[in-house]
């Protein structure tokens, strides 16, 4: 004899699914959106001790962290910008106000090509340039 199945068992068992379904793509879709991302860009997180700036923006700039850190050979390119703060500058004037008073440097180059992006000194390294 065959029973019928109670309609609050035949909701808790489409609830159950449902839970698993929306379970299954909280876990998948996270993977799925990791695959497509690509970092194109690296930052070094140093300072103006650490880091020399060459006389010029052009050939290669050496950068590191810290000073037991190991290093790395980045390029300079036509299109690399410098920022106090965040405010574009010129190289020559972020060259200046690293010298005048040593502070925060960020390095950002391109993954892969190692070629500079950015050169960011802390905000308040402008100050003591003007």
């Amino acid at each position: 004899m065959n029973h019928p199945v109670p309609r609050t068992l035949t909701r808790a068992r489409a609830r159950a699914s449902l839970l698993a379904v929306l379970l299954a793509g909280l876990v998948v879709a996270p993977a799925m959106a990791q695959s497509r991302m690509k970092n194109i860009e690296q930052c070094i997180e140093s300072s103006t001790e650490v880091v020399p700036l060459p006389a010029v923006a052009a050939g290669t700039l050496t950068a590191r962290e810290c000073a037991a850190c190991k290093s790395r050979l980045l390029k300079f390119d036509a299109d690399t910008r410098y920022y106090i703060g965040d405010e574009p500058v010129s190289y020559a004037r972020l060259r200046a106000a690293a010298i005048k008073n040593p502070t925060l440097l960020y390095v950002f180059y391109r993954t892969g090509t190692d070629t500079l992006t950015r050169l960011r000194l802390d905000a308040g390294a402008g100050a003591a340039s003007q």
